[in-house]
């Protein structure tokens, strides 16, 4: 029983690194789509000012 719980705990650490890690990237991705938004915006702006 000690060792599924250890097996059990590894599985759970394992799937939360990963899940930081994908949730980490997306983030990124999110932020470097909406600095591109922004920067053809801020871009636009400054053309019309």
């Amino acid at each position: 029983m000690n060792e599924f719980d250890t097996v059990m705990t590894y599985i759970m650490n394992e799937c939360i690194i990963t899940y930081l890690i994908y949730a980490f990237s997306g983030f990124i991705t999110y932020l470097m789509n909406d600095w591109k938004k922004w920067k053809k915006f801020t871009i636009r702006s400054l053309k019309i000012a």
